[in-house]
């Protein structure tokens, strides 16, 4: 879900803005949350989380 719209962001190459910054920490919310899955033990949605991260 979340790759389509950075490939579009590629593609179109347009200049940093609010939606860059909000999908920034959109990612780092994203990161912190799969971090807190595996200190809880859902260590099987790491993969998942980082691919679409990438």
């Amino acid at each position: 879900m979340e790759i389509t719209p950075q490939v579009r962001f590629r593609g179109m190459e347009p200049p940093p803005s609010a939606e860059m910054v909000i999908r920034g920490i959109a990612s780092s919310t994203l990161h912190n949350a799969v971090t807190s899955l595996n200190l809880a033990g859902g260590a099987r949605m790491a993969p998942f989380a980082v691919v679409k991260l990438a």
